[in-house]
């Protein structure tokens, strides 16, 4: 893996229990690069990564939890995932940031307390090409108190003690190498430019459908909604990967249907006309706590087109 690419996904990936404010198009961004993206020409990132505390646990029902302490809030996520697909709700609370501790209550869904004992030390290591600070991490146990049950039981956990870890956070500068001449993306043809279809319900539901016309030839799909219950916040995601069939487009972008695969069901249909974009179909997903959501209807504004920038989710919280 392309060492751009793995820095992406180790700072996305052990955060997909968090929730932040453009946490789904972090994700769609992440995972674009991941599958489908070119490298690109040289140039100089800087990485950023929080102090955290987290474990994670099986749950009932083939499900698992993470629980993550990030700055000044406290998140439990429960996810399930298969081959090429995954889906998550997290539940995110403010809590102190204890000194090795992650302490938070999530109303009537539940109570995390617990401190961590810890076995061993790490100090990370920095690629060739980065400086900076390299994180210094603790392993180790937390004991205490681990209590979930999600909405109408779908999942539970109890539990006194989980294997952990916690980090004290990074920021690294790294510089990547010019590539040879012309191995870059091509960009300036638009009919090569594979493209995007977003639909989104106001701030509060989307999905998104990403095309690649390379040698990893597919789509990914990720839909998203938030809510809030009194001080505690709540985000649902799922993404997937299918084959190129899965979406059809016309040449000129007036019309497209997508039917992805699990946990996505049904299908959606896009139709450009003189009075604007219409978004129709029986396209739903199953969200952990939250079943048979709709994502297509006359609620829904949609847009097709091969800039995928043009389209860029700012999916916020509730």
């Amino acid at each position: 893996m392309d060492y751009r690419k793995k820095l992406a996904f180790d700072e996305i990936a052990p955060k997909w229990g968090g929730n932040t404010s453009c946490r789904a198009a972090a994700l769609l961004a992440v995972f674009v690069l991941l599958f489908f993206a070119a490298p690109a020409a040289g140039s100089t990132s800087t990485y950023f990564s929080p102090a955290t505390a987290n474990f994670s646990l099986p749950a009932e029902n083939g499900y698992r939890i993470v629980v993550e302490r990030t700055r000044g809030q406290v998140s439990l996520s429960v996810f399930r995932a298969g081959k090429s697909f995954f889906a998550t709700t997290s539940y995110t609370v403010r809590a102190k940031a204890l000194p090795q501790r992650i302490d938070a209550r999530f109303g009537k869904f539940g109570r995390v307390s617990v401190r961590l004992k810890t076995e061993r030390m790490r100090k990370g290591r920095l690629e060739d090409q980065c400086k900076g600070k390299p994180e210094m991490i603790r392993f180790g146990v937390f004991v205490g108190t681990i209590r979930f049950r999600g909405e109408g039981g779908y999942t539970s956990v109890a539990a006194k003690h989980a294997e952990g870890r916690l980090s004290s956070g990074q920021r690294i500068k790294c510089v990547f190498p010019n590539l040879r001449p012309g191995s870059g993306p091509v960009a300036h043809e638009s009919r090569q430019v594979p493209p995007s279809l977003v639909a989104s319900q106001g701030r509060h539901r989307f999905v998104q459908v990403e095309a690649s016309s390379g040698k990893q030839r597919g789509i990914i799909v990720v839909a998203g909604s938030s809510e809030r219950r009194g001080r505690m916040e709540i985000f649902r995601d799922a993404f997937a990967e299918a084959p190129p069939a899965s979406f059809v487009f016309a040449s000129d972008l007036s019309s497209a249907t997508v039917q992805p695969p699990l946990p996505f069901e049904g299908e959606a249909s896009f139709q450009r006309a003189s009075s604007g974009p219409t978004w129709s179909g029986s396209l739903s997903v199953d969200f952990p706590g939250r079943e048979d959501v709709q994502l297509t209807g006359p609620r829904f504004t949609a847009h097709l087109a091969r800039d995928s920038s043009s389209s860029s989710l700012f999916f916020r919280r509730p």
